[in-house]
């Protein structure tokens, strides 16, 4: 077998590393804090400036919140700083 190019794995080792420190500051920072400090760099990685990156980020934390806290009742970790908002 071939390995893929050095930068090709240099983006899968960056990806890994994102989501693993995805993982662990979910519950602490909470779903819409988390995923958006998760998805300003991978879209980056992916190509995105950081304009597109940043909306890309607020609109998927925050959209996706919206749809799976309030629409589908899923209960999501919401972090220290958002609790006080929602109560």
């Amino acid at each position: 077998t071939t390995w893929a190019p050095s930068p090709v794995l240099l983006r899968i080792g960056a990806l890994f590393l994102i989501v693993l420190v995805y993982a662990t500051l979910f519950d602490k920072l909470g779903f819409v804090l988390s995923t958006v400090l998760m998805c300003l760099p991978v879209a980056r990685l992916f190509g995105g400036n950081w304009r597109q990156a940043a909306i890309a980020a607020v609109g998927l934390g925050a959209g996706l919140f919206i749809l799976f806290d309030r629409v589908l009742d899923v209960v999501l970790p919401t972090g220290l700083w958002l609790k006080p908002l929602l109560g």
